[in-house]
């Protein structure tokens, strides 16, 4: 569940420039370091209730922004877009592996 969570910091870390200022991160992805630079984690791992369709549907969420984004000019997000997909995509083999062991 952590590498699920874990793609829902990430998405909105790499597109953190073109999203609308005031965006609220989901407390449900690993939030950035505080002003301490000491990292907190979000709950949702801690309660036992949560599932991953949980973690899902938070990173819908997310993804639904960034979505947004790209469809209105994917021409100056495309390093971006790549980049976060390369990183979707070696999350995602670590994810299949797991699950497979």
């Amino acid at each position: 569940m952590e590498h699920i969570r874990h793609l829902i910091f990430a998405e909105q870390h790499h597109f953190a420039p073109y999203l609308a200022r005031g965006f609220r991160w989901s407390s449900v992805g690993v939030p950035p370091p505080n002003r301490k630079g000491e990292r907190r984690l979000s709950s949702i791992g801690a309660d036992r209730a949560t599932t991953v369709n949980d973690v899902f549907d938070a990173w819908a969420n997310v993804h639904e922004v960034v979505r947004a984004l790209a469809t209105e000019d994917a021409s100056t997000l495309m390093q971006t877009l790549e980049g976060n997909l390369t990183h979707v995509a070696i999350h995602t083999e670590t994810i299949e592996r797991l699950l497979q062991s």
